[in-house]
């Protein structure tokens, strides 16, 4: 369930927060999640130690935005997948140059220049974003 305290600055809107959501997870037994901006984590963090003691944790979790679609993404399993950087794609496409280089007729020297890789790549990503693929290029 969303819960939302609106209110002027100190109104109590924070504490309220953090004694709700320890009261709550007491009487349910599920953690109750607060979600912060990521430079607030730390102190509501803090702030929820002092409202809820010792217990604090096995009621109530605070998490940043940064952090939830992370958790989310593990248990989607999401956060399995790996992406390579520019870099990394970069030595891939010199790796697929190498290996069918014999059958190229106008890129046929043995090495070439990165800018000619990058020009690779970017018709790569062309035709992958318009949904081109291998078999249809044949």
């Amino acid at each position: 369930m969303l819960s939302l305290y609106l209110g002027k600055a100190f109104s109590g809107k924070t504490e309220k927060i953090l004694r709700s959501a320890c009261e709550k997870g007491r009487e349910s037994g599920q953690r109750a999640i607060i979600l912060v901006p990521e430079g607030h984590s730390h102190t509501i963090e803090r702030r929820l130690c002092e409202s809820c003691g010792d217990s604090a944790s096995l009621y109530a979790e605070v998490l940043t935005f940064k952090r939830l679609s992370s958790r989310v993404l593990g248990e989607a399993g999401g956060l399995a997948d790996k992406v390579l950087d520019d870099y990394s794609r970069l030595i891939m496409m010199n790796r697929a140059y190498d290996e069918s280089s014999s059958l190229m007729k106008e890129y046929n020297r043995r090495t070439i220049r990165p800018d000619v890789l990058i020009s690779f790549l970017e018709i790569y990503d062309e035709l992958k974003n318009s949904g081109i693929s291998p078999g249809v290029m044949e």
